[in-house]
Formats: structure tokens, C-alpha cells, sequence
């Protein structure tokens, strides 16, 4: 299994309740807390739940809650 991760930024306020709503779809995607403080997070999830991890990111969205991708630039 190919695992592949994600990073987003998102409100402090709502990092408790992603992480629970994540977690309630079993096998799509486990959720680590990267900054606190930022509200960073991570998800990690199987390659074969990339589509279904963009919809459950697609619907909190709609639902007003701040997901924004991060990207960490690397010095070479």
C-alpha cells in the first residue's frame, strides 16, 4: 500500500473536530497535529482513498470550515 500525506492549515478552533470527523471515516485517513499553535495538520492516508479524502475535504469547506493547503519549501 502507497501511503501519501497531506498538509493544511486550518482555524485552532476546528482541529479537534477535524480530527474526529477524519478519524469517524474509518480507513480513509488518520490525522497528526504538526503545529498547534499554526493549526497545522497532516493527513496521511492509502493512495486508494485520495478520492474519497477530496470529497470529505470538499464538503467541510462548503460547510465554512478553513482548510488551506500547505506546502513547506525545502532548502536544496
Amino acid at each position: 500500500m502507497i501511503e501519501k500525506t497531506k498538509r493544511y492549515i486550518t482555524e485552532r478552533k476546528h482541529m479537534k473536530y477535524l480530527k474526529d470527523i477524519f478519524e469517524s471515516y474509518e480507513d480513509v485517513c488518520m490525522v497528526s497535529v504538526i503545529d498547534e499553535v499554526r493549526g497545522l495538520i497532516e493527513l496521511i492516508y492509502p493512495a486508494s482513498q485520495e478520492e474519497e479524502l477530496e470529497r470529505i475535504i470538499k464538503d467541510l469547506r462548503a460547510s465554512g470550515i478553513t482548510l488551506l493547503s500547505f506546502k513547506e519549501e525545502k532548502d536544496d
